[in-house]
């Protein structure tokens, strides 16, 4: 029964999170980068396991979660190990802020030319929407794209020949969200208006890219994306706004899958669930990185030596088409998610979250490198950052605090590449943009 003990660490924990974000996280915005990730951080290893504990006797888990018995010891270390890691994680954000890093100030993103960014925007936009035609032509049909989301979400794997273009399609989000902060900054109507159509276009097709992909949290940031924005440029909280956030996250969480389902099923029929219901779902959504980090404790490495952080390298190799390392003889590498599924005996996908990567990689050791990595990391965004004051910035800024907010459930180096390469290569030509290196004074 030593594993219901981890009650006492995660709430630790939770206090440790609120006196971090209350008292010592000193922020020029409503929220910041440590802010998102201490929620984040919050529910995934302080707040779940604490209500699985509590609940655990009256919560229906899945099969894949029962393998280990939330009673073992496990689940106690797992969180003693999510406390230690929180505080490296604190530490080095703190040491790394008080560090001058004077080259940081030459990004200067209220100077950033907006014709520039039109131009880039649409370019990739042209790529993203390019690319969705050819799948859609390829599925048989804009219904047909929609039916086959997760065939095509594997598509890589031989299904489609142009699978591999699943991954160039999502920048048509990030192209909606540059659209819009252009709208919103544009001084000319002429402009504004070119801009609006822009983003109903990408809007709708990136719509399109989230509804075959059948991911939940993917769709609800990209609505809420909007509601942030007001709240970061305005730096107040609205009540309105954190209400529509709340019952998108929840009608999103509790019916997203049948709404996606609709497609297949023709049934458009949502399911009576009670509130506890709701609430279990909610939980066990959230509940995988606390089950994942318990079994990678106990069984510490999938091949009994740690990977070193190799799945790094693994997930640049596995960008390439399947279609032409194949041609050399080669298949794809095993993953980290395609293991971590196994150990829990293949049943569904199941992800490797921001502490077990780096257990796997290296024990307790990895998991303090992870986190003083992704505590500097912070730090430094906020000193890029620094000083912002338009639309087009804020969306960039919030949009990089949910890439790194969504790295600590799924951290599978694999899965963040590919989904999430476009939006590097976007951000990275924009950074390129705003940066305006300093002329020595004469």
């Amino acid at each position: 029964m030593i594993g219901i003990y981890s009650i006492l660490p995660s709430l630790i924990l939770l206090f440790l999170i609120a006196f971090v974000e209350l008292a010592i996280n000193k922020r020029r915005r409503i929220f910041n980068s440590l802010s998102v990730v201490n929620i984040t951080f919050a529910v995934c290893y302080a707040l779940t396991p604490m209500l699985l504990m509590v609940f655990r006797e009256n919560i229906e888990l899945a099969l894949w979660m029962k393998k280990n018995p939330l009673t073992e010891k496990y689940y106690l270390i797992a969180s003693i190990f999510s406390l230690i890691g929180y505080v490296f994680l604190v530490l080095s954000y703190l040491i790394s802020r008080r560090v001058k890093m004077d080259s940081l100030s030459n990004f200067q993103w209220n100077k950033i030319r907006m014709d520039k960014v039109f131009i880039l925007n649409n370019i990739f936009g042209l790529i993203g929407l390019s690319s969705l035609m050819i799948l859609i032509i390829e599925a048989g049909g804009v219904l047909e794209y929609l039916q086959v989301g997760i065939i095509i979400r594997n598509a890589d794997q031989a299904v489609l020949e142009y699978g591999f273009l699943t991954n160039i399609v999502t920048v048509l989000a990030y192209c909606a969200f540059l659209a819009y902060g252009l709208f919103l900054d544009s001084k000319s109507s002429r402009y504004k208006r070119i801009n609006f159509v822009l983003f109903i276009l990408y809007a709708s097709t990136a719509l399109l890219v989230l509804f075959n992909r059948a991911g939940r949290l993917s769709l609800i940031l990209f609505f809420i994306t909007f509601i942030i924005i007001r709240l970061l440029k305005t730096k107040k909280l609205y009540i309105k706004s954190l209400a529509l956030i709340m019952i998108t996250f929840y009608f999103f969480t509790v019916f997203g899958k049948r709404i996606f389902h609709y497609f297949v099923l023709d049934d458009f029929a949502l399911p009576e669930v009670s509130l506890f219901e709701s609430l279990q779902r909610i939980l066990l959504d959230f509940s995988f990185p606390f089950f994942t980090l318990a079994n990678a404790i106990k069984y510490s490495f999938f091949d009994g030596v740690p990977r070193l952080f190799i799945d790094f390298y693994i997930g640049i190799f596995n960008l390439i088409p399947n279609s032409l390392i194949s041609k050399f003889g080669m298949d794809k590498l095993t993953t980290e998610t395609e293991l971590n599924t196994a150990s829990f005996g293949g049943l569904s996908g199941i992800p490797v979250d921001f502490l077990s990567l780096g257990y796997y990689s290296f024990g307790l050791a990895g998991i303090l490198i992870t986190c003083i990595i992704l505590g500097s990391s912070l730090a430094i965004l906020e000193k890029i950052f620094a000083n912002i004051d338009t639309n087009l910035a804020y969306i960039f800024y919030f949009r990089i605090i949910v890439f790194i907010a969504l790295f600590i459930p799924y951290a599978g180096p694999t899965n963040l590449f590919k989904n999430n390469f476009m939006f590097i290569i976007l951000g990275l030509c924009l950074m390129m943009l705003a940066y305006k290196k300093k002329q020595p004074i004469k």
